[in-house]
């Protein structure tokens, strides 16, 4: 009996391990495997979290960029605020933080209409220390046609920006069109990659300044972004990270994430301030300014400048906007662009020596001009560099147009009293000595695109900047037309047909 009894155990003691041996064995195999389950959710977890704070920080530095470029023209602006810049100037965007003081953007930025890159200046625009996922500042590329260093000369909606992007066969997917380039780029840089060598500087606050470009910016073999073309009016392509690339593996050629500031984001953020407002006081500010020349002492006829053509060589330059010869002015049927230099009609209207050859440099006729149409506090002063008006002229300036009568077309003839009208512009049946128009923001199917490169001008058709039939008259002026007035954003004022001519709205 107790060989049996003993025989009976031996094997269901033997039975009885084998189970336990199996439930350990699956308990283990369990345990591994949801040890390798939450260490993966806390992978993605964390890759995730990475990803949301890079899309948080790219979108935040995008709308201080656009603050930026509206609070550089406030009066707060000036010396002191967001900006750092003057009234009037808007749409101007900081450039990176290079080399200057911790954050700041540098003073100096290379040199006009060439891009430039760096980190971004959240100093100058005061904003936080913006990082993405990996801990790391994010880096800026600026349109050198947008930048605040080196002034373009003439920024507004129209002017386009200077950057690309490219696929990974580096086929320009964004900004092969002109007006279709983006203006600035904020770039998240990500995980260093392999033959990246990043040195924490404790001295700085992004353990870096925006020299090691390299060491944070990437390509592929053919675009770098880390390479600027350093030429003028050339675009530099980027190319973004794939859809597939992990930012915690090092093998990958590239992994910049970056979001993209249009023109359009920043202008409609411009014309959601009070710019309209401004436009119509600078119209009429213009049309004063112009009736001034008439009423000058030795101007005995009245007469007014021919226009400046609105074909140019460049849009940009002031003296490019020099009037039309008495000959060139009937040919074109004295309509054009408002004169800057104004020498060829003070010869003929015998003036030299009376009016400087820049109108807007007269302080007998451009300074403070009055403007009893509008709420305006203070008088204008079209002649000081600094005044808000004359700076928004200065970007805006192929956007004003002027119809000249014939009657007050610059010449010897007749002296004493003055011109009166016979050949004149009108509106609706009154007769003016000349109209001032303000061309709004472009309607569908209108382009104002300038490109010295391909030598590309649509500024220099009227249609793409006056409607309602304005246009039109343009092409077949004459000096004795019938304009109309605007039923869209033109603005439009008119110098009277007086013994003192003077501006009012028409």
């Amino acid at each position: 009996m107790r060989v049996q009894t003993a025989r009976r155990c031996s094997g269901i003691c033997q039975r009885s391990q084998s189970g336990i041996a199996l439930l350990m064995l699956v308990i283990v195999i369990v345990l591994v495997m949801s040890s390798f389950y939450f260490n993966s959710i806390s992978l993605n977890e964390i890759k995730n979290d990475e990803m949301v704070q890079t899309r948080k920080a790219l979108a935040d530095a995008k709308q201080g960029l656009i603050d930026y470029a509206v609070m550089h023209a406030s009066v707060n602006g000036a010396g002191n605020g967001i900006g750092g810049g003057d009234p009037g100037e808007y749409g101007y965007l900081p450039c990176p933080y290079i080399d200057a003081a911790d954050g700041n953007q540098n003073a100096n930025c290379g040199n006009r209409h060439v891009n430039t890159i760096g980190l971004l200046p959240w100093a100058t625009m005061q904003t936080d220390i913006l990082r993405d996922g990996s801990g790391n500042c994010l880096w800026y590329a600026v349109s050198g046609s947008y930048k605040n260093w080196q002034f373009s000369g003439l920024l507004n909606q129209d002017s386009p920006g200077m950057l690309q992007v490219v696929d990974e066969a580096n086929n320009i997917v964004i900004g092969n069109n002109i007006e279709d380039r983006p203006v600035a780029m904020i770039i998240a840089p990500g995980h260093a990659l392999a033959g990246q060598l990043r040195v924490n500087n404790p001295a700085l606050a992004c353990g870096s300044d925006g020299t090691q470009l390299a060491q944070y910016l990437d390509s592929n073999g053919v675009t770098d972004n880390a390479v600027l073309n350093g030429a003028i009016h050339v675009p530099d392509a980027f190319i973004h990270a794939r859809l597939a690339s992990d930012p915690d593996d090092d093998t990958d050629d590239y992994n910049d994430q970056f979001v993209l500031v249009t023109r359009d984001e920043i202008w409609q953020a411009v014309y959601r301030t009070d710019i309209d407002i401004r436009f119509a006081e600078l119209t009429e500010a213009i049309a004063q300014c112009l009736a001034n020349y008439a009423n000058e002492p030795n101007n005995e006829g009245r007469k007014l400048p021919t226009p400046a053509p609105l074909d140019l060589a460049t849009y940009r330059a002031e003296i490019e906007y020099d009037d039309h010869s008495l000959a060139d002015a009937a040919a074109a049927g004295y309509v054009g662009r408002i004169p800057w230099d104004v020498d060829d009609s003070n010869s003929a209207n015998t003036l030299a020596g009376a009016v400087i050859d820049n109108i807007f440099d007269d302080p007998d006729l451009c300074e403070n001009i009055d403007l009893p149409s509008t709420a305006i506090v203070e008088d204008i002063d079209l002649n000081d560099v600094d005044d808000m008006h004359r700076k928004l002229f200065m970007n805006w300036k192929e956007h004003f147009f002027y119809a000249l009568s014939e009657n007050y077309k610059p010449e010897n003839v007749p002296l004493g009293g003055y011109v009166g009208c016979g050949n004149c512009v009108d509106i609706a049946g009154t007769e003016y000595a000349a109209i001032v128009f303000f061309s709004g923001q472009a309607e569908g199917g209108q382009t104002r695109v300038f490109d010295d490169i391909a030598a590309t001008d649509d500024k220099a058709a009227v249609g793409n900047y006056l409607e309602n039939g304005n246009d039109a008259v343009f092409a077949v002026a004459s000096g004795d037309d019938t304009f109309f007035t605007s039923a869209t954003g033109d603005i439009m004022f008119c110098v009277t047909d007086a013994a003192a001519p003077a501006a009012v709205a028409c």
